[in-house]
């Protein structure tokens, strides 16, 4: 307790000079706060001021009636035994308790709810009392036990609760409850990693209700009484076990440290832990097989199509005729059949390597960037702007720009890599350079007029999907059902996007972007979105998780 700042508050709030319109004269007269002990003066400032301040501004939302949060002001007892968040009031502490701090506005959701902060004077009274040992007279003693009295009570007991958490509790909720709700996956938002985590209970809510194991929905959960019991399709827990859980909220859900993770965390990559699918195993280099046919296999990707042959027992077809392998290359590298002069040129050419030097005429063809280009901008999902006469709502003016840089950089042999990041980051990798900012028109393309939700899920999806080949937008509302992807992640992959923005710059020789324009991706400021026309969506300064369904 910061005993210098709890004899400032109780000189200037109990004396005559600092508080007239607090204290009536006789109130102060009758403190003397100095011949007085601090229990006495608690007591006093409970009864007259802090309890007169709960009744009329929390007590309607934290009754023994309503309990928001599972929190009840209406006598000492229920004040201690906080809420869903554990304990309210630390006795001889105030800045440590989520009382304090919650009508300090140091914590969320600040109190009251959604209200006017309450007064300077009155949070230090509030302050004051707690520091003094959050006392109430005797005469509500009656009601429930004193704050402090009940504290000591609870704490005496915490040992052998906490005992009991050690030797049966935790060992349960570790092997049985803790690959789902904690570490990397957190179904239905919960987390069992330590009290406070849960006491923040899930998505739907709190789970326990510290002191009353029958009202709590973990408890139920695990005696089947609430659907689906856990462990989740799963056999019941044994009964000796429930009981260990039982008698342990009952106590008061005491932790002794946050449970780990029985196997390390990178080994708990899916919620089915039998999940063996290639798709997520390390990629590891097969030796090529040896084939009966040898002479038939001119490179190691032969081999394992070679082997697979002799598997299923077939016999290759002959090799393709000059005429039927001309046309094959030409439609494969530029969408385009050999002309009747580029047949004949081909059959003409008798050199060991004439093969060869048709393929290296098409790649350096710009056909050959134009017929791959298409390709590339399907799973890219290029399109031009859409909307509602001459209102974009989707996309964004002159993005064939983008196109262009597709086009260009496939003939330009630009590596994949490199591709990816100026399409991801071009603003950051070249901020003046119009040339590589056209890249960044793959996130131009997502950009949504009337809701930036709709635009970062969009951006999300197709950036996971195009890149990494994985289904992300599963894990927007939940944990993926199959892949190793908990909901957490998909928003802190979201996290990378949320600033990010779009405008058109003006070309060279051209300042009238309606004319013409590069459409590129840029980090803004946060900003809310506009009520009138043009209706442009917000920038969110942070990222949250949806939950219920958001």
């Amino acid at each position: 307790m910061n005993l210098r700042r709890t004899s400032a508050l109780a000189f200037s709030f109990l004396t005559v000079w600092h508080v007239p319109a607090l204290l009536p004269r006789a109130d102060v007269a009758t403190l003397k706060p100095q011949s007085q002990p601090s229990e006495e003066v608690s007591s006093q400032l409970y009864n007259r001021h802090v309890r007169p301040l709960f009744e009329e501004h929390c007590q309607m939302c934290h009754s023994a009636e309503s309990k928001q949060g599972g929190f009840d002001l209406s006598s000492p007892a229920a004040l201690l035994r906080g809420g869903t968040r554990g304990p309210a009031v630390t006795p001889g502490n105030a800045k440590t308790s989520l009382l304090y701090q919650l009508m300090a506005h140091e914590q969320e959701p600040h109190m009251p709810y959604k209200a006017p902060k309450l007064s300077r004077e009155a949070i230090a009274l509030v302050e004051l009392w707690i520091n003094l040992g959050a006392q109430v007279p005797a005469s509500q003693a009656k009601e429930g036990a004193n704050v402090a009295t009940t504290a000591s009570v609870v704490a005496s007991a915490g040992g052998a609760a906490e005992q009991v958490f050690v030797e049966h509790v935790r060992p349960v909720l570790q092997a049985q409850c803790f690959n789902c709700h904690g570490g990397k996956f957190k179904q239905a938002g919960l987390n069992l990693q330590s009290r406070e985590t849960l006491l923040r209970g899930s998505d739907n809510g709190a789970v326990v209700v510290p002191g009353k194991a029958d009202e709590s929905l973990l408890v139920k959960k695990i005696r089947h009484e609430h659907e689906p019991g856990m462990p989740y399709k799963m056999a019941k827990l044994p009964e000796a076990d429930i009981a260990q859980i039982v008698a342990w909220v009952n106590a008061g859900v005491p932790y002794d440290r946050p449970l780990e993770m029985t196997a390390p965390a990178g080994q708990v990559t899916s919620l089915h832990p039998a999940s063996t699918h290639w798709a997520f195993q390390t990629v590891k280099r097969p030796p090529v097989p040896r084939v009966k046919n040898q002479a038939w296999v001119r490179n190691p990707i032969d081999a394992f199509v070679a082997a697979k042959r002799d598997e299923k027992k077939l016999t290759p077809l002959p090799l393709a005729d000059k005429r039927v392998l001309i046309r094959r290359v030409y439609l494969d590298l530029i969408g385009l059949p050999p002309t009747p002069a580029e047949i004949q040129a081909f059959l003409a050419d008798t050199s060991p390597n004439s093969y060869e030097k048709v393929v290296d005429r098409l790649l350096a063809s710009p056909r050959h960037g134009e017929r791959w280009g298409r390709h590339w901008m399907d799973i890219w999902r290029y399109s031009d702007w859409y909307g509602f006469g001459s209102q974009v709502r989707n996309s964004q003016p002159h993005i064939w720009h983008w196109r262009d840089w597709i086009v260009e950089s496939l003939n330009q042999d630009k590596g994949y890599d490199r591709m990816v990041q100026e399409m991801l980051a071009g603003d950051e990798l070249a901020p003046t350079d119009l040339s590589t900012l056209r890249a960044t028109g793959y996130l131009a393309r997502t950009w949504y007029r009337f809701n930036r939700n709709v635009w970062l899920q969009d951006t999300v999806e197709h950036v996971s999907a195009g890149f990494l080949g994985v289904t992300l937008k599963c894990a927007r509302c939940h944990d993926h059902k199959y892949d190793p992807l908990a909901q957490e992640e998909y928003y802190k992959f979201r996290a990378f996007f949320e600033p990010y923005d779009v405008r058109l710059d003006p070309t060279p020789g051209e300042a009238d972007t309606a004319k013409d324009g590069i459409a590129r991706a840029f980090d803004a400021e946060p900003r809310e979105a506009t009520t009138k026309d043009p209706f442009l969506p917000g920038i969110f300064a942070e990222t949250y998780r949806f939950i219920h369904g958001d």
